[in-house]
């Protein structure tokens, strides 16, 4: 996973890619093509919105440079389920400003290699009413960011 940071002093960061234990009783299918969409988003995102792809739990990062640019710090903290509606909703994860900070000192890089995937619960698809709804759901909110992702410029309404 630290390949590329030993390699290149440039790259300040490096993350992975991840993918879904399937719940007792069912298998991975739905799963596996969910991760493969996702994989088309993950390399749209990565020109302008590469901080979006790095997530906490497959992440790596020069210590002295995280420490020096900020590290984690964020305004405000992301609770669970991170319902637009509630009182706590922020925009802003601690991977992503993380990222951001790293990139002002170089750049990230995405580790492809099947050795760098990491599993977990599908959870949170679970709490949206399983893969399929969870996909239609996202596909709506990703669809929306589309042209943000490609361009590297925010909506007009976008909530910063």
């Amino acid at each position: 996973m630290v390949a590329p940071m030993k390699a290149d002093p440039g790259i300040t960061g490096v993350y992975g890619r991840y993918a879904f234990m399937p719940p007792p009783g069912t298998g991975r299918w739905s799963l596996w093509i969910y991760e493969a969409v996702t994989g088309i988003l993950v390399r749209i995102r990565k020109k302008n919105r590469e901080h979006l792809n790095m997530l906490g739990f497959n992440m790596g990062f020069v210590t002295a440079v995280g420490r020096e640019t900020g590290g984690f710090k964020v305004r405000a903290v992301r609770k669970f389920d991170n319902d637009p509606n509630s009182k706590d909703f922020t925009l802003v994860a601690e991977d992503g400003q993380m990222a951001l900070n790293l990139k002002t000192r170089g750049r990230l890089a995405m580790v492809t290699s099947s050795k760098a995937v990491v599993y977990t619960s599908p959870r949170k698809l679970e709490a949206d009413g399983g893969v399929w709804p969870a996909f239609w759901n996202r596909l709506l909110i990703h669809g929306k960011n589309l042209g943000e992702y490609i361009t590297g410029k925010y909506r007009k309404d976008a909530d910063l």
